[in-house]
């Protein structure tokens, strides 16, 4: 745990309320793979049917399966127990380090800021996904189920994978 895990965690503890727990039990949901994968099949499923389009279908496929790979090794690997500083209201079993929603929900984002050619498009999907991507991140430190070090380890592990990605396609010339 790093220095900030703690007193950040119960920060956050401290303005709970039924209303918010309601809230972020939602916002929890629309970052989880229940959500997020059926998503992803359907906007490859899309850019198959494109055909001007069809290279960004590989790309996403790589981004998604591989975020997920590198979460489900991270994990493992790191082993890192959930806080327990409370009784959450949605309790997970596997590991806490790195944070799946966080992995997941920032990948989907930067995949398709990297896809989206139009600039405007581009940046209205940035801001939109990083509201969304931020709003996951809040949930999970509500309930109690990540710690901050988690989301961010998250966010880099992801990123990096993205940026990975990107140079690996533009260089083999796929978009």
């Amino acid at each position: 745990m790093l220095t900030f895990d703690r007193p950040t965690l119960l920060f956050v503890h401290s303005h709970a309320s039924r209303q918010l727990d309601v809230v972020m039990l939602v916002v929890t949901w629309l970052g989880s793979r229940y959500i997020l994968f059926p998503l992803d099949a359907l906007l490859i499923v899309v850019f198959l049917l494109r055909q001007n389009r069809k290279s960004a279908a590989p790309f996403l496929v790589a981004a998604v399966l591989g975020a997920a790979l590198l979460d489900f090794i991270a994990k493992h690997v790191f082993a890192r127990i959930r806080p327990h500083l409370w009784d959450s209201i949605a309790p997970e079993l596997t590991y806490s380090f790195p944070s799946g929603h966080a992995i997941n929900s920032i990948t989907m984002v930067a995949a398709i800021i990297f896809i989206c050619r139009n600039k405007q498009w581009r940046t209205l999907i940035a801001i939109f996904g990083a509201c969304y991507v931020l709003f996951v991140a809040m949930s999970r430190l509500y309930l109690g189920v990540h710690y901050p070090s988690d989301i961010l380890g998250g966010w880099l592990v992801s990123l990096a994978w993205v940026n990975l990605l990107t140079v690996a396609f533009k260089r083999n010339r796929e978009f």
